[in-house]
């Protein structure tokens, strides 16, 4: 710095060195501020991604229970003083048909045999109802009841040890 005639006067190396030390400041600051607006957006992905996947898991669960519902209800009829009316079977098949969809591949083969002792109780009532009951009637019969007794009871400890496990919303 000189003093000529009272002007002042810098040296271009000092101020190149200032320039330079602000520079490195206000980089070192801009840095700090990118890192941490990085650090609350992975923050926010990482939350978003978890609401996600609770959301997911929210959906599913309503279609599943749905679905373990509509077998449910069903077979409660099976249990019932009432008989149940032979057009209940496509209302099952129709409740659950997204079932594939949902569960777990040994889980729908479940549904799938619940779905099929269901026609073949039809089936079987038809034909006894009808008389058109191809050998004994007997035989017809007692297969009938089986499949009732299956359906009323097999069936639930079929349906609470496949359908259950995949029945909880939230891990406790």
């Amino acid at each position: 710095m000189n003093n000529t005639a009272g002007c002042i006067t810098l040296d271009p190396t000092w101020v190149m060195a200032i320039a330079t030390v602000a520079l490195a400041v206000i980089t070192f600051f801009y840095l700090r501020a990118t890192n941490a607006l990085v650090n609350e957006n992975e923050k926010m992905r990482k939350t978003q991604r978890e609401l996600q996947e609770r959301q997911l898991k929210q959906d599913l669960y309503v279609k599943r229970i749905g679905v373990f519902y509509s077998i449910a209800d069903f077979l409660r009829d099976f249990q019932g003083p009432g008989r149940m009316g032979l057009g209940r079977i496509d209302q099952l098949v129709w409740e659950t048909r997204e079932a594939e969809f949902l569960f777990p591949s040994n889980e729908t083969d479940a549904i799938t045999q619940i779905r099929s002792k269901s026609e073949r109780w039809r089936n079987l009532s038809e034909q006894l109802n009808d008389r058109r009951v191809e050998g004994d009637a007997q035989v017809a019969r007692r297969e009938l009841e089986q499949v009732e007794e299956w359906l009323s009871e097999d069936a639930w400890k079929l349906v609470k040890d496949k359908l259950g496990p995949h029945l909880t919303l939230w891990d406790v």
